[in-house]
């Protein structure tokens, strides 16, 4: 400080002094009063009476259960998730069963439907044209092949979204273990001690300072990304589910609709045309007796003219020679009658055939076409004919051999069985 300098009088000394003591009033007033506002800052603060240590203890403590609270919320929502996978698999598995049953039926019906227009293709050729019958079979056909696509391809939709939703499972199930494991390690930095560096010191990048810097609170910008993606993503799927679930409801009814309405179409069709052909075939039989009669009685009605016919009336003997052509010619009637009644019985046989057709009969039908090595050869059958005479000609000979020994060697002969009481006693 500056030497003061020597006042010139009293009064100048006293004004000197004052002026000392007033700035000193001042100071201490300012001093006083900004200590007073710190004293009422800090007092509104609740963390006032802290030091800094505890109070970054406590802000890192609230900022790692604030994580925590974001990570419980995710965990909650992937439980939730899991929950919905779980039930979203077994029903999803349930609607493959469903598919697969509607499928085994639409099969059994159309190996029914391509062995009966197997069998009628081999109707004579005056018979094969396209019929009633015909026409019904071809359209359950193509309504069973359009089933069988559609649910094939829900079948396979469904498989596809049960591997997803298993994937997801696991997904979440990780995350959900990845977000707990966090949580722990977290938590458990609030336990490190905390040993403030002073600013400015030398040895602040030295090994003992970093190891003693303080917890660090784990930044998981990730792992919330991943979450949000995670539930997102599994919520798609869900709503995958729900759509495939609904759709396979409906389509399972209404191809089980139409498949059943096609099948009693058939049978209709069927009895009617087996009815249609009963009743031309009697017709047609009926019809056959009565010209068999009629060339019958027109060849013994001819003979017998042609015997009493005269030699020199020729007027009689063109009209016998017409007679005999009308004769001929009925008789080619019988012939095309005969040959229509045939194939009216062939094809009433095919269709009775048809109508005794069941999904057993269907199946193994195919399964012998399709498998001719398991039909039983000629020779085959030949030898289990043969051995099965074989066991039959030796059990007659032995019950044969049985029963004489049961016979006494003397046979009907008394005298030898008098003797033969004579020895016994």
């Amino acid at each position: 400080m500056a030497e003061a300098a020597t006042p010139e009088s009293f009064k100048q000394w006293w004004s000197n002094s004052e002026d000392g003591m007033k700035e000193a009033r001042l100071a201490t007033r300012d001093l006083l009063l900004n200590l007073r506002k710190n004293q009422v800052e800090e007092a509104s603060k609740p963390d006032a009476g802290l030091d800094q240590v505890v109070r970054e203890q406590k802000e890192k403590k609230e900022k790692v259960y604030t994580q925590a609270a974001k990570h419980m919320d995710v965990i909650n929502t992937a439980a939730d998730c899991v929950q919905n996978v779980e039930r979203a698999l077994t029903q999803t598995n349930d609607s493959i069963v469903q598919l697969t049953h509607e499928l085994y039926k639409g099969q059994a019906n159309n190996q029914i439907n391509e062995l009966r227009q197997e069998l009628r293709n081999n109707r004579p050729t005056a018979e094969n044209f396209k019929d009633s019958l015909s026409e019904a079979l071809s359209s359950e056909h193509k309504i069973l092949s359009s089933n069988r696509a559609e649910l094939l391809a829900l079948k396979e939709d469904g498989k596809d979204i049960v591997s997803k939703l298993r994937e997801q499972r696991s997904v979440l199930s990780a995350h959900t273990g990845e977000r707990r494991v966090g949580m722990l390690r977290d938590i458990g930095t609030l336990n490190e001690k905390v040993t403030m560096v002073p600013e400015g010191d030398d040895e602040n990048n030295s090994p003992k300072a970093k190891k003693h810097a303080g917890p660090v609170i784990r930044d998981v910008p990730t792992l919330d990304s991943e979450g949000d993606s995670v539930i997102k993503a599994c919520l798609q799927l869900l709503d995958r589910y729900n759509t495939h679930r609904g759709k396979t409801l409906e389509t399972t009814e209404r191809c089980f609709g139409k498949r059943e309405e096609a099948k009693s179409r058939t049978e209709e069709t069927l009895v009617k045309r087996v009815e249609q052909m009963s009743n031309r075939r009697e017709d047609l039989e009926k019809q056959l007796r009565d010209v068999k009669a009629a060339i019958v009685k027109g060849e013994r009605e001819l003979e017998s003219s042609y015997r009493r016919l005269s030699p020199a009336d020729t007027a009689k003997k063109e009209k016998l020679t017409a007679d005999s052509e009308l004769l001929d010619k009925l008789k080619g009637v019988r012939d095309k009658l005969a040959e229509d009644v045939k194939n009216k019985v062939t094809a009433l046989e095919i269709d009775n055939t048809c109508k005794r057709i069941n999904a057993a009969k269907a199946g193994e039908a195919k399964l012998k076409k399709d498998f001719p090595m398991l039909q039983r050869s000629s020779s085959a059958s030949a030898l289990q004919k043969k051995g099965n005479d074989w066991r039959n000609q030796t059990g007659s000979t032995m019950n044969n051999m049985s029963t004489a020994s049961t016979v006494s060697p003397a046979g009907e002969s008394k005298s030898l069985k008098a003797a033969g009481m004579g020895l016994s006693q």
